[in-house]
């Protein structure tokens, strides 16, 4: 297809090449034949001047006319690229929104579900006489009114590896949020909130008090934050 439309350039050209050399030619030949009179041929050379002039005049009027629609030409394709462009930064926006909504989506979902699991976890220290909540919180009031120089020693020896370990997964929630919103502390503290208002007093006042613990060096960090959530369980 596009050798044919290659060869139809070349003819087109040639054509008018020829046609441009037959018509000099021919021209010359009328004259020579026509008009044997040199001063007639001077008149009529003289005629062919003005229409070289006019010709040319024509060919820079077109010079410029061709100019000008190429300069328009150009601004029409920028005004397109400039839509494009407008075009393609709405739906990269709309793109991203989207994402946005969607990691929002699936923070939710992974947030709730590890509440989830938290009151799975609770269930799970259940024995013949209490109910897994009740036997966790009797464990966390009896460390709690330990003198604080025997609490580690206590709750290491008294409480059920589950149930120490139960703050690392308290953490783990905390590092979700932060993952989620690492430049946005407002949210951080939307859903630590949450978080806190999710927990047991006694859970939250075992915080408070194991933070601090060789225990938990590794989650310190993290369960300091539920701190400013607390109220006046900072006290204790």
């Amino acid at each position: 297809m596009n050798i044919d439309k290659d060869s139809n350039k070349i003819w087109i050209l040639f054509l008018s090449i020829s046609g441009v050399l037959i018509l000099w030619f021919g021209s010359y030949w009328f004259i020579e034949l026509k008009f044997s009179n040199y001063e007639q041929k001077g008149q009529i050379g003289d005629m062919f001047g003005a229409i070289n002039s006019l010709f040319s005049g024509l060919a820079f009027a077109g010079l410029i006319y061709a100019i000008y629609l190429q300069n328009k030409e150009i601004k029409l394709q920028k005004e397109e690229l400039n839509k494009t462009r407008e075009i393609a930064e709405a739906q990269e926006k709309a793109l991203r929104s989207q994402a946005e909504s969607q990691n929002l989506s699936v923070f939710q979902s992974s947030f709730t579900q590890m509440l989830e699991i938290h009151f799975r976890l609770m269930d799970t220290y259940a024995d013949e006489k209490h109910t897994g909540s009740q036997r966790f919180n009797q464990k966390l009031i009896r460390a709690c009114t330990e003198d604080p120089q025997d609490f580690e020693k206590y709750i290491l020896q008294n409480m059920d590896a589950r149930m120490l370990r139960h703050l690392f997964h308290i953490s783990n929630i905390i590092e979700l949020i932060l993952i989620e919103f690492p430049g946005d502390p407002k949210k951080q503290r939307i859903y630590i909130s949450r978080l806190v208002g999710c927990l047991a007093y006694y859970l939250l006042y075992f915080i408070v008090k194991a933070k601090d613990l060789d225990y938990y060096k590794e989650i310190k960090a993290n369960l300091e934050l539920i701190i400013p959530s607390l109220g006046d369980l900072d006290k204790f």
